[in-house]
């Protein structure tokens, strides 16, 4: 195999550590390099017990020459590791897989790989063990973001980082539907802007705060269409990155927006798992947290004030409150979570 090519199957194998889709293109391309008849990329979830990762030649199931004369590619079997010639196994211990293992075979009768291709295969595994490492850590990233955007849907939080430029590195869910309604934050030309005209002098102050001192900035805009609906905003400087080449890359600010009207309150579902209610006290929790009072509830639901007052009385017992103010209060603190579609 020319140089040339070894490094382009090195570059592809660390590739797959973002792409875990391409190991099958990389394994498939060795394998017609090398002559080998059969791959297979198994990863085994000690936890689970299952294949966690599984990247075979035969996708819908292990070919026969697999059982041909060097027994089943297992990571958890020591035969595997005594087979005989035409065999390539390689084994790396992972922190998230109890083992994983790495197969090329040949048919019985074509015999051992040549020395040449054994050669080259010896200089590929150690890129085959770093990139299935940094395959870990890219997934353990990736569900730390994951995770990171649920609390902040949930908590009807919206982030937005920018550039230095103002121009947009990311937002979370929350932020990109206010973006794209555009009547309290909008995007122009590819750089955040406030949308309500009134109050772009304010926004253009604030943000000459974060680029002059450092120092976060706090202000209340107004939706453009409906001036009723406010949104707390604060800007801070993005966190500063570890030094190293790509330090400078990411300096900008961080966007928080906060709705401070039509804010969703916990579902009844969650109040009643929470404090035991009924379903009617878990109602009545919600309209006092939306701001209805005892009688305006009454007259909406149809009913009488003597027993919304029991069921007030009902509510203070399960969540260890004695007023009305203290229920709000405790109600609009719960993070509200979607219910499944």
């Amino acid at each position: 195999m020319h140089e040339e090519e070894l490094d382009r199957l090195v570059g592809m194998i660390y590739e797959s550590a973002l792409e875990p889709a391409l190991w099958r293109v990389v394994l498939s391309d060795l394998a017609s390099q090398v002559g080998a008849d059969v791959f297979h990329l198994l990863g085994w979830s000690g936890k689970s017990q299952t294949a966690a990762l599984d990247v075979t030649s035969h996708p819908s199931g292990s070919a026969p020459v697999l059982h041909s004369g060097y027994g089943v590619v297992n990571p958890k079997s020591e035969l595997a590791l005594k087979a005989g010639s035409g065999v390539v196994i390689a084994r790396f211990a992972h922190h998230e897989y109890a083992d994983v293992s790495l197969a090329l075979l040949r048919d019985a009768k074509r015999g051992a790989f040549e020395p040449e291709h054994e050669l080259v295969l010896a200089r590929l595994m150690p890129h085959f063990n770093r990139s299935l490492r940094l395959m870990e850590h890219a997934r353990t990233a990736t569900q730390s973001g994951d995770l990171a955007s649920a609390g902040q849907d949930a908590a009807a939080l919206g982030v937005i980082a920018l550039d230095r430029a103002g121009r947009l590195l990311h937002c979370n869910r929350n932020a990109a539907a206010l973006l794209k309604a555009g009547e309290v934050l909008a995007l122009c030309h590819g750089r955040l802007v406030c949308a309500n005209e009134v109050q772009k002098g304010k926004w253009a102050e604030a943000v000459e705060i974060i680029v002059q001192t450092g120092q976060s900035a706090n202000l209340l805009l107004y939706n453009a269409a409906r001036p009723d609906e406010r949104y707390s905003i604060t800007l801070m400087p993005l966190p500063k990155q570890r030094r190293g080449i790509l330090a400078d890359a990411a300096d900008g600010m961080l966007c928080l927006v906060v709705p401070l009207d039509h804010r969703r309150i916990a579902t009844a579902r969650q109040l009643m798992q929470l404090f035991g209610l009924s379903a009617a006290e878990a109602r009545l929790a919600r309209a006092l947290a939306s701001g209805a009072t005892l009688e305006s509830y009454a007259v909406e639901n149809d009913l009488k004030l003597p027993t919304v007052k029991s069921q007030l009385r009902s509510l203070f017992e399960k969540t260890d409150t004695d007023r009305q103010s203290a229920v709000v209060r405790l109600i609009v603190g719960i993070p509200a979570v979607r219910e499944p579609a």
